[in-house]
């Protein structure tokens, strides 16, 4: 779906309305939870897949819900896709 599209429905659709409330969280767990339900498709029903997306969704989510900044999180995203898929670059540019 890409970092962009993700964060407008994650955080933009789903924790917009909540900003400037008190949610005490459930917000950010909402969203980190989608967040990682979307993502099983990779490993369909694993626990460790699914808590390890959890982990990224929340911290995405806490980028977006304290700094009110989309292009944060829009950032963030992207800055942990290109870190991850670094060795496999660096794998096929055989270097």
């Amino acid at each position: 779906m890409g970092p962009t599209l993700e964060k407008l429905l994650y955080r933009g659709l789903l924790m917009a309305p909540f900003l400037n409330r008190q949610t005490y969280g459930l917000d950010m767990i909402a969203s980190a939870s989608l967040f990682s339900l979307i993502h099983l498709y990779q490993y369909p029903w694993s626990a460790n897949a699914f808590v390890i997306y959890f982990v990224y969704g929340l911290g995405f989510a806490g980028i977006y819900r304290f700094s009110k900044n989309m292009s944060l999180a829009i950032l963030a995203h992207v800055s942990v896709n290109i870190l991850l898929s670094m060795p496999y670059i660096l794998y096929l540019l055989e270097v």
